[in-house]
């Protein structure tokens, strides 16, 4: 089915050009464009960038697409005018492109720091993408190693975690995917415990595992979007693990109560998330979900139960899984670090204390 309409938006793209656009509209050009940047086809987006131009002398869509491949290009005093202009309008669509399409991003890295931080800063942006754009700074950050810089960025994430913690919708948010506050919470705190676990502060990380503890005791799934709600497991079951560091040695209690909020939060997935958005349809192509959620759940879930077995070679096997799957990053650094963790603590038994507290809330 993805490989039919991939197929048929190339055609379309094909046409268009041949064509010069006639008994195309400017919005309908504008779809094509973002289907050929969704297909990382540049050359064609470009075709109809100048295509669109000449017909359509004034347009916000042409305005977008002119905006988007001037900052891809490094054209940025070209392309930021037009991006805040957009923005003075209420156009927001090439920020969106900018953040979630990363082969639009200007390639030098010091450029795509310099438009994810101008974006991240506006107070003119919706704050979703303003916190999608800080989101997307961190993990550049990540990939650099800048320890000052992953500091800053995190002390900005915890600012926008504590605001929107407060946010009337964050246990049942209807908006959809980018839009989801829900989402939006469960991705700061993901990135947060991964600065943290950069900067070697694995301590730290009971804050983001707090609050994904506190979100999972009171979301509302019978309510949330379930698009949203199920694209934010992945990172959600990666924050309650992080129990697995944090706790010191208590005695043991039953396998059942120590898996409890991996077992709550697949069955509420299932439900409310899973079997809605199938019986649906709800998405497709660039909307369908990339990652297999509930299998990271299961996967992280096995890790974390063989991290309490007796026996050794299973306990060191089941430390090399939960660093890889809890480093959303791929970050060498970071696995090395929760790795170094567990050869320090070597005797914690950790999710008997996490789900102990979490069961006080």
């Amino acid at each position: 089915m993805l490989d039919v309409v991939r197929i048929r938006q190339q055609i379309l793209g094909i046409l268009f050009v041949s064509g010069l656009g006639y008994y195309v509209s400017a919005s309908r050009a504008y779809l094509l464009f973002r289907s050929m940047l969704r297909l990382h086809d540049y050359e064609r987006a470009k075709s109809i960038l100048k295509i669109s131009s000449r017909r359509y002398t004034i347009s916000p869509d042409v305005d977008s697409m002119r905006c988007t491949l001037a900052i891809r290009d490094g054209n940025l005093n070209y392309g930021m005018a037009l991006l805040n202009a957009s923005i003075a309008k209420g156009d927001q669509r090439a920020i969106e492109l900018l953040l979630f399409r990363k082969g639009v991003r200007p390639r030098d890295l010091a450029a795509c720091l310099n438009v994810l931080r101008a974006i991240a800063d506006h107070e003119k942006v919706e704050h979703t993408l303003r916190c999608y754009a800080l989101i997307a700074i961190a993990y550049q950050v990540l990939r650099t190693g800048d320890r000052q810089q992953a500091r800053d960025v995190r002390l900005q994430i915890n600012e926008w975690i504590a605001k929107i913690r407060d946010h009337p919708d964050v246990y049942s948010c209807q908006q959809p995917n980018r839009k989801n506050t829900t989402k939006l919470f469960v991705s700061l705190c993901t990135t947060g415990y991964h600065l943290s676990m950069m900067l070697d502060h694995i301590d730290d990380c009971f804050l983001y595992w707090h609050e994904a503890s506190t979100l999972l005791a009171r979301i509302d799934y019978s309510r949330i979007n379930p698009g949203a709600g199920l694209r934010m497991t992945s990172n959600l079951s990666r924050c309650l693990a992080l129990g697995a560091l944090l706790a010191p040695p208590v005695e043991h209690e039953a396998l059942s109560r120590r898996l409890q909020a991996f077992d709550r939060l697949r069955q509420s997935v299932q439900v409310h998330c899973l079997e809605q958005d199938q019986s649906t349809s709800r998405f497709y192509d660039e909307n369908r979900p990339q990652e297999n959620h509930l299998m990271l759940l299961d996967s992280l879930q096995e890790a974390c139960r063989d991290l309490m077995s007796q026996e050794l070679a299973i306990q060191a096997q089941a430390r090399q899984r939960y660093a890889k799957l809890i480093n959303h990053s791929s970050s060498s650094a970071i696995r090395e670090v929760i790795l170094n963790w567990f050869s320090r603590h070597p005797s914690s038994l950790p999710l008997d204390h996490s789900i102990a507290m979490m069961d006080r809330e």
